[in-house]
């Protein structure tokens, strides 16, 4: 399955993102740093479309706020697998931007798929995937894997080789407001999180306690608040050193807060997008804006840690809730 690189590959690729991206013509036949160049690109729409959306702080929206469920998953056209983390954000910001299909494929299985790449035709975005070394042991154990760095992989949308793309989804059943509200209070529990509601305070984890706190489920309006405030706070729990043990140390220094809530923001997209729906922005959250824009302009490798551990997060609360559904089933 296409999958981004965590840890040890970003500060591999940290070091290629350091040169800024010199828009430039290159001479014929120079080399071009795709690992880097594709990091710089996705993180300057990111930080282009949240700097647009923060216009007015009261009104704030983020790229991946209200977004299409099915453009947030990009799939490979070939073997229906997801892309993720980094890469998922790459492939659904060209199409939220450009509106090209959220099938991609390189271009040997668009050729197996009798859909060739057109003569001349550039690819339409670059995935980033590890490269790993194998390490022998001299004592007779098994050889270990050591992720030694990224590569980019040219791949093309379905738009550009004209292949036909599944029809989407019959749209699910919608609830009424009230049922869908209760729903994610029953799916947090169904996945076990201690979720403690409250009538006047608002919507926080506590490591400490290891608990959600979550207003009264009477005083949300709307399913699509509850979801998206639910979700937030359950991405943090799975960060508790008890589960997933998420923490992003001295190299987001200072900004470790600001990037843990740009996890839960990412965590909370990816884990309802699974489920067909989107998230919505919270008024509470404008005043991380800021922090969120330095950290991506200082490092735009920052980006695929930070949506690689909300990806582990959303997989482990997906995971999760179908595998506590089915035994209780």
């Amino acid at each position: 399955m296409p999958t981004v690189a965590d840890t040890p590959e970003i500060e591999h690729a940290e070091r290629l993102a350091e040169q800024p991206h010199d828009p430039t013509p290159r001479p014929r036949g120079e080399r071009v740093d795709r690992v880097a160049e594709t990091m710089q690109r996705t993180t300057a729409a990111i930080v282009d479309a949240i700097e647009r959306g923060a216009a007015d702080p009261a009104e704030w929206c983020a790229p991946w706020h209200r977004a299409d469920p099915d453009a947030m998953i990009p799939r490979n056209a070939a073997t229906g697998a997801e892309y993720q983390g980094g890469n998922r954000l790459n492939l659904y910001m060209l199409a939220a931007t450009t509106g090209a299909a959220p099938y991609w494929a390189t271009f040997n299985q668009w050729r197996d798929l009798a859909h060739p790449v057109p003569k001349g035709c550039s690819a339409g975005a670059y995935v980033l995937r590890p490269l790993t070394k194998k390490i022998e042991h001299d004592d007779g154990t098994d050889p270990t894997y050591r992720t030694v760095g990224m590569r980019a992989h040219a791949v093309w949308s379905a738009d550009q080789v004209g292949w036909e793309t599944p029809a989407p989804a019959a749209p699910r059943p919608v609830p009424t407001d009230r049922d869908d509200i209760d729903a994610a209070y029953r799916w947090a529990a169904t996945i076990g999180v201690r979720v403690e509601e409250s009538p006047h305070a608002g919507a926080s984890y506590s490591p400490q306690l290891d608990r959600v706190q979550m207003p009264d489920r009477d005083r949300f309006t709307d399913g699509h608040g509850a979801w998206s405030t639910m979700a937030h706070e359950c991405t943090h729990w799975t960060g508790h050193e008890s589960r997933l043990a998420r923490t992003f140390g001295r190299k987001f220094g200072d900004d470790a807060y600001a990037a843990e809530e740009l996890c839960a923001e990412l965590g909370a997209a990816f884990t309802l997008a699974a489920r067909g729906r989107s998230t919505e922005p919270r008024p509470d959250h404008a005043h991380y804006l800021a922090s969120w824009l330095r950290v991506l302009r200082a490092r735009p490798d920052a980006l695929w840690t930070v949506a690689s551990r909300a990806e582990t997060a959303a997989r482990y609360l997906t995971e999760r809730a179908l595998d506590l559904a089915s035994v209780a089933a």
